[in-house]
Order: structure tokens, then C-alpha cells, then sequence
């Protein structure tokens, strides 16, 4: 993991109370994470699929 994902990872933790819900959205965004997909264990339409199939 290169060092600026873990000091924005870092910083996320420790401001994550005060965060306002879009930010945390927009946070997870850039992490690649999706919070549909992690709540209910299903990839989202065209994860986990190549492009070329």
C-alpha cells in the first residue's frame, strides 16, 4: 500500500465523526469501495466481470 493511502486512511479514521455524510461517500469512492456491494455481499453490476467477455 503506498504511504499516501495510509496517511489518507489515517486521516479518515481520525476524522471520520465529524465527517458529513457525503464526504464519507465521496471517501469511499475514491478507496474504490462500494457500500451497496459491501452490505450485501453481491458485486454490483460489472464487478467481477472482464471486458472482454
Amino acid at each position: 500500500m503506498s504511504k499516501s493511502l495510509v496517511e489518507f486512511k489515517r486521516f479518515l479514521a481520525k476524522s471520520a465523526p465529524t465527517l458529513s455524510e457525503h464526504e464519507k461517500k465521496l471517501a469511499n469512492l475514491m478507496l474504490g469501495g462500494s457500500t451497496k456491494s459491501r452490505r450485501s455481499g453481491r458485486p454490483e453490476a460489472g464487478e467481477g466481470k472482464s471486458w472482454r467477455n
